[in-house]
């Protein structure tokens, strides 16, 4: 797997796309970077390429563009099992009743270039 390096307009792309794809133009993102329409869409275009860009719920390959990946590992198990966990050498530090999801641009995108 070819890691991608991302220059600072690369990372703010991202970030744009991330935060709205379906209502972001190149254009609209260009004014904001302050650099023309056609470099935004080639920039796009070669992370489309490089794998960077997966689709358009900007779906980012975070370790293509160089960045290390955290994972927060969540199951369940019912309260009479949970004593095999310390047989797996797993403790239960916390437990917590997950109702919602909620999804954010990735903070490393956000402040690229200043």
């Amino acid at each position: 797997m070819r890691i991608r390096d991302l220059d600072d307009l690369d990372k703010q792309i991202v970030y744009a796309l991330q935060a709205e794809a379906r209502h972001t133009s190149s254009s609209d993102i260009a004014e904001q970077l302050d650099v023309s329409a056609s470099t935004v869409r080639s920039r796009i275009q070669q992370l489309e390429a490089d794998g960077v860009i997966r689709g358009y719920h900007a779906d980012v390959d975070y370790e293509r563009a160089g960045f290390q990946l955290f994972t927060l590992i969540v199951c369940t198990a019912p309260i009479p099992e949970r004593e095999e966990l310390d047989e797996l050498g797993l403790k239960v530090t916390d437990e917590d009743i997950i109702r919602d999801t909620h999804r954010h641009p990735y903070h490393q995108f956000e402040n690229a270039g200043e």
